[in-house]
């Protein structure tokens, strides 16, 4: 149902056409999407692994159930190593937007995709135990009003690909939990002919 106004104004009624789906368009931009794989239950719960730990980035995006202990802990013999990969994705229309007057009303001049991969690998006494990888790709349309999302885009890649690894671990829990409680002691390794 039309208003009085807009129905004795056909040129009112025209830019609503207009103008509605474009407004609607521009409050859809800003929304980000991402997708993991593998996919795994949210809300995991995955037990508390403790030992030495392989990792340089940061620690916001270590997966949580991962605990290092301190190096000079001689008697931890599980190592976790864990890796991560950004790789990015940028299309940018900008120029023709220059051409494009719905880009004042938030139309897309391109997009930001942002793609994450991580690896645990669980090692026992040098012997590989379990390895663990996730993959998330987030992406967004871009406007002019829209900034740079790329520091968002990452952490929220970033953040998925770890929650993905943290589900895997708890449902492999049988295989996590025969690992060495930290502390005893490493099997002592035998060469042939001494004793």
């Amino acid at each position: 149902m039309s208003s009085p106004a807009a129905s004795r104004n056909p040129r009112m009624v025209a830019v609503l056409r207009i103008v509605a789906p474009s407004v609607g368009a521009a409050l859809l931009v800003g929304c980000a999407s991402i997708s993991t794989s593998p996919k795994v239950a949210t809300g995991a719960t995955a037990p508390v692994l403790r030992g030495h730990l392989d990792f340089d980035g940061n620690r916001e995006y270590l997966p949580a159930p991962l605990v290092g202990l301190p190096p000079a802990d001689a008697a931890a013999t599980t190592v976790f190593r864990y890796r991560y990969d950004v790789k990015y994705d940028e299309t940018d229309l900008s120029v023709l937007a220059l051409f494009n007057p719905l880009t004042l009303l938030g139309c897309p001049t391109g997009s930001v995709t942002v793609v994450a991969q991580g690896h645990l690998e669980v090692s026992s006494n040098g012997r590989p135990v379990a390895r663990y990888s996730a993959r998330a790709v987030a992406s967004r349309l871009r406007t002019v009003y829209s900034g740079d999302p790329l520091s968002d885009l990452r952490r929220s890649a970033l953040r998925a690909t770890a929650d993905s690894i943290v589900g895997q671990v708890a449902a492999d829990g049988a295989t996590l939990a025969a690992l060495p409680e930290p502390g005893a002691l490493r099997a002592p390794e035998t060469t042939g002919g001494e004793q």
